[in-house]
C-alpha cells in the first residue's frame, strides 16, 4: 500500500508538474496591472476634494498636480506611453 501511494505524489515532487514559471508569470501580470491602477489614480483620475475654487466650483485636480509633479491630467496614451527608467 505504501509504494501506491509513493508512486501516485512522486509526479508531483519530481518537476513534473511544476507551476513555479505559472505563478511567476501570474505576479508579474499582477504587478503590473497594479501598477496601471495606481498611476490611474495618481495622474489621470481628477479627485474632487483636492482643489475646490473658493465659489464651490469643481476644478480637476490629480493627486499628481496636488503634489505638484505635473501640472496637467494625463491621458491614457501619455501614461501607457511613458518611458520608465527601471533601476
Amino acid at each position: 500500500m505504501r509504494g501506491t501511494l509513493t508512486s501516485y505524489s512522486l509526479p508531483a515532487f519530481t518537476g513534473a508538474f511544476d507551476l513555479t514559471p505559472l505563478v511567476a508569470k501570474a505576479f508579474r501580470w499582477l504587478k503590473a496591472k497594479f501598477s496601471i491602477c495606481v498611476a490611474f489614480y495618481n495622474f489621470i483620475r481628477p479627485h474632487e476634494t483636492l482643489n475646490r475654487a473658493m465659489d464651490r466650483t469643481f476644478k480637476p485636480k490629480s493627486p499628481a498636480m496636488a503634489a505638484k509633479i505635473t501640472n496637467q491630467l494625463w491621458r491614457i496614451k501619455e501614461l501607457l506611453g511613458y518611458k520608465v527608467i527601471v533601476i
